[in-house]
């Protein structure tokens, strides 16, 4: 699953393709992987990638899928640290992966809307939510139930 196209995220999809693992994400994660485009943060192009590394399950808004027993929703959150974020919900599990959508200098990526609509989600299932970002390595706790923003703090 891939939570947005940035080389640093979606860069290992071709060794992934190759062994035949299934790659989802956003539909513009693959439209920008299949074309590759200039990375201005880091000056860099980016080539269009191998059709071995293009996601082969794409979606628009949201996804849900139900791998091992666990229940995963996958929820595009735009605008966001590009057109094609994706938040990625184990329900079972209680964990949320934010990818690049939650960062410590700038919280979340995304509209409060969209934001809030996820946590409402998360809220009315009455369970504790543990929470992952690849783009820091702090730690973040929330309370018993999150309900908001606010409530996912630095610990």
């Amino acid at each position: 699953m891939n939570t947005h196209w940035h080389f640093d995220h979606a860069g290992s999809n071709d060794y992934f393709g190759h062994t035949g693992s299934v790659i989802i994400a956003h539909d513009n994660v693959r439209k920008m992987l299949a074309s590759g485009a200039y990375l201005s943060v880091v000056d860099r192009e980016v080539p269009p990638a191998p059709a071995e590394a293009l996601p082969v399950i794409t979606f628009n808004d949201s996804l849900s899928l139900h791998l091992n027993g666990e229940e995963v929703h996958m929820l595009h959150m735009t605008p966001g640290h590009t057109d094609g974020d994706s938040i990625i919900w184990f329900k079972d599990s209680n964990i949320i992966h934010m990818g690049d959508t939650f960062l410590v200098e700038r919280k979340l990526n995304s509209t409060v809307s969209l934001a809030a609509r996820f946590l409402s989600e998360i809220k009315a299932s009455q369970k504790r939510v543990g929470f992952s970002s690849a783009g820091s390595s702090r730690r973040y706790r929330c309370g018993a139930i999150v309900g908001t923003i606010v409530d996912v703090t630095p610990s």
